[in-house]
């Protein structure tokens, strides 16, 4: 597919009436159609030929088309061939005047998305265009963040030109498949990762650390749990509070994280803080008992996020709290637990965000 037909059908998405071509070389057909289908709200676009429906479709911004199989001229089959080839992102609905299985089964593996039969049946008729609009915007959205990547990953490629950004392209290699395999094992701690990453790195904005720092806090928070893929599934995966015992193997994590980014050379910068986000402010943590500012500072910022991320993200055996019941108990637990000068960051922080929590 060119370039600019995804930038058009991206675009396409924001229109507010979908746009149905009907394609049928019998008028009445064509008429009952777009009856039932403006009675919805739908615009239609109509062709009485399969010439005639490539000719409109250069002309017409289209969401879904609803073709005749048996025709003059151009038979459906050849439509769905050329719709295929040059608009995959519009779906198509085959119709046909007989019940004929094989028929169906070939213009289904040929690409249709449905195929629906004659005389027409009005609801199943509106089922099927709402099943490939669904299809459609779905469609549509995935090939925007297909496009999203490659414009990054293409960014990303002129950069790393410069020997010195070769280094992050590596991490970020590293980062993306640890992420994807911690995704694998359990999606909710995945998405926990993402989310405190994302909070890590606007906290380090705040605290006025430079670029290269805060890249690090995003990637180590990126893999803060990753110790987690080595942890038993009745501990990963518990539905009540810890049991006796069970709290110091769970906060073993950090440190499993760390044995697990040992060996990889790019990763020595973020091991400190993966491994030591657990510890305390008081000097009560783990796994090595450190305090104040003997904790890393990065480990210093996820710990907070990461704090406050489970506090506001429901969990099987308790329920969520806002983000302001969140916010007092981090300022509660300030000069204890948590680095105060940072808790209090913070707090200034999340009281400017607005749409990432509820």
């Amino acid at each position: 597919m060119q370039h600019n037909e995804v930038k058009n059908q991206a675009i396409e998405t924001e229109r507010s009436l979908p746009v149905v071509m009907v394609v049928d070389d019998e008028d009445i057909n064509i008429h009952i159609i777009k009856v039932f289908l403006e009675d919805r709200d739908y615009e239609v676009v109509s062709a009485s030929s399969g010439e005639e429906a490539i000719r409109k479709m250069q002309l017409h911004h289209v969401d879904t088309m609803i073709c005749d199989i048996k025709m003059d001229g151009m038979s459906g089959r050849e439509v769905l061939k050329h719709m295929v080839a040059n608009h995959p992102l519009v779906p198509v609905i085959m119709l046909t005047g007989y019940v004929d299985l094989e028929t169906a089964i070939e213009v289904m593996r040929f690409g249709a998305r449905n195929y629906l039969t004659k005389p027409l049946n009005r609801q199943d008729l509106l089922d099927a265009v709402a099943q490939t609009l669904h299809w459609r915007n779905t469609m549509l959205t995935r090939t925007r963040h297909e496009q999203d990547s490659r414009n990054y990953q293409r960014e990303l490629e002129r950069k790393v030109e410069d020997a010195g950004l070769k280094v992050q392209k590596a991490m970020l290699d590293v980062v993306m498949s640890l992420s994807a395999a911690l995704e694998a094992r359990n999606r909710l701690v995945a998405e926990h990762s993402k989310r405190v990453a994302r909070l890590a790195s606007l906290l380090a904005r705040e605290l006025g650390l430079d670029s290269d720092k805060i890249r690090l806090v995003q990637q180590a928070a990126a893999m803060h749990d990753i110790g987690k893929l080595g942890m038993p599934d009745d501990l990963l995966n518990r539905t009540e509070l810890f049991e006796p015992g069970q709290e110091e193997e769970y906060y073993r994590h950090g440190t499993l994280g760390a044995s697990i980014l040992e060996p990889i050379t790019y990763m020595k910068t973020i091991i400190p803080a993966v491994k030591h986000h657990h510890e305390r402010w008081d000097g009560r943590g783990c796994p090595d008992a450190l305090a104040g500012k003997d904790i890393p500072l990065p480990a210093r910022i996820i710990a907070v996020c990461d704090a406050f991320d489970n506090m506001v993200s429901e969990r099987s055996y308790r329920v969520a709290l806002t983000s302001e019941q969140a916010v007092e108990q981090l300022l509660r637990s300030k000069g204890s637990r948590f680095d105060p000068d940072i808790v209090e960051k913070f707090t200034v922080l999340i009281s400017r965000i607005t749409g990432i929590y509820k």
